[in-house]
């Protein structure tokens, strides 16, 4: 299956969605997130964006909706049972934190969006574009 068309099913059979992104994020992690995030919404999907830790202050500015929160934080509340997680600008689950990897082994099914090499049997289970 090609990637658009994975990543459109996989939306597709979805109605509540993680995003996450790797521990310490950067701004193309977090902007990935956001972006998604928005997209996502616009769907008429339920969206939540967790991270392992608290959104870095310097990064704020790229969340003003305060869309982004903390495992700590999301699970003060009852979760919802997640159907998909989209993890962005990573292809590992050691860099998202053994907090959020418990999220993530916990839904229906997950899928790396990424443009980092990696190797052949994550490159052809996921969303990962080396161009």
């Amino acid at each position: 299956m090609k990637l658009f068309e994975k990543f459109k099913t996989y939306l597709q059979n979805a109605e509540t969605i993680l995003i996450t992104t790797h521990i310490y994020p950067d701004g193309d992690g977090i902007g990935s997130e956001i972006a998604l995030c928005h997209a996502l919404k616009s769907l008429n999907k339920e969206v939540y964006c967790v991270h392992e830790e608290p959104l870095n202050l310097r990064y704020h500015f790229l969340d003003k909706e305060k869309n982004i929160q903390s495992f700590r934080e999301i699970t003060k509340k009852e979760l919802p049972h997640f159907d998909l997680v989209l993890i962005v600008d990573t292809n590992s689950l050691d860099r998202v934190g053994s907090k959020v990897q418990a999220l993530i082994k916990m839904a229906k099914r997950h899928l790396f969006i990424d443009h980092h090499p990696c190797s052949t049997e994550i490159y052809e289970n996921h969303c990962i574009d080396l161009n």
